[in-house]
C-alpha cells in the first residue's frame, strides 16, 4: 500500500491497522509525514491503547506529499513492518492471532486533512485452512509470490476502522 499527505501543518498521521477484532481492538501502524516519524498502537477497547512501538523518526519516511509504501508481514506473533522497501522494523505481540485490515487517518489539531492512499493488498500464506503458515522468504519490498488475497476482510469493518479518525488517535 502507498499512502501521502497534503497536510502540512497540524498532529496528522496515517497508515494501515491490522488483525482488527472490532473496532475498538486492533494494531494500528501510523506514518507522520510531517516530521518523519512512525509508531505502532495496539487499542485494547474505548480509549484504551498503548504502544508497542513509541513514535520513532526514520530517515526512510518520505515526507510530506512524497508517496511512502507501507508494508507489514505478520507471521504468528511476529510483527515486521517496511517501508519503501526496507525494513523500518519489528515487533511482537500475541493478544490478536487474526483478524481484519483497514486504513487510518488521524488528524488532531490540523485545519484540513488530506490523505492519500492506493493500492492496498492483503495476502495469505497459509498453505490451506487451518493449516501451517508458509514464512514468505522473498526479500522485502516484494509482495509474497504464493498466496491468495485474503477473504476474511469484511467491509464494514474497513468502514469501521476508517471512523477511527473521530476518536483522535493520533502518534504520540
Amino acid at each position: 500500500m502507498w499512502d501521502n499527505s497534503d497536510s502540512f501543518t497540524g498532529d496528522v498521521a496515517e497508515g494501515v491497522i491490522v488483525r482488527a477484532q472490532d473496532s475498538s481492538h486492533f494494531y494500528a501502524v501510523m506514518l507522520d509525514p510531517r516530521t518523519g516519524q512512525y509508531s505502532v498502537r495496539k487499542m485494547a477497547g474505548a480509549g484504551k491503547s498503548s504502544d508497542l512501538i513509541a513514535a520513532t523518526a526514520s530517515p526512510l519516511i518520505k515526507k510530506l506529499t512524497d508517496v511512502n509504501q507501507l508494508r507489514v508481514d505478520m507471521t504468528g506473533y511476529a510483527f515486521t513492518i517496511y517501508l519503501n522497501g526496507e525494513s523500518l522494523n519489528s515487533f511482537s505481540d500475541a493478544d490478536y492471532k487474526s483478524g481484519g485490515v483497514g486504513l487510518i487517518a488521524s488528524n488532531v489539531d490540523a485545519t484540513a486533512m488530506h490523505m492519500h492512499f492506493d493500492n492496498l493488498k492483503v495476502y495469505s500464506t497459509s498453505t490451506a485452512a487451518g493449516g501451517s503458515s508458509n514464512v514468505n522468504s522473498n526479500t522485502p519490498g516484494t509482495l509474497p509470490k504464493t498466496g491468495a488475497p485474503g477473504t476474511d476482510v469484511s467491509p464494514a469493518l474497513i468502514l469501521a476502522a476508517l471512523a477511527l479518525v473521530l476518536l483522535g488517535l493520533r502518534l504520540r
